[in-house]
């Protein structure tokens, strides 16, 4: 089975689009992947 083609971006687009999103991505060689939020003992360990 063929994977699909994910379109690729630049730097500059990523950035463009992560400060109009609410959500966190992150940008892995021209994809876009949405991270995962953190969990609440992971928040309380880094306050």
């Amino acid at each position: 089975m063929g994977e699909l083609a994910t379109p690729k971006v630049s730097p500059q687009e990523y950035l463009e689009l992560a400060v109009q999103s609410e959500l966190r991505h992150e940008y892995i060689n021209g994809a876009i992947r949405e991270m995962t939020g953190g969990k609440p003992n992971h928040n309380l360990i880094v306050l």
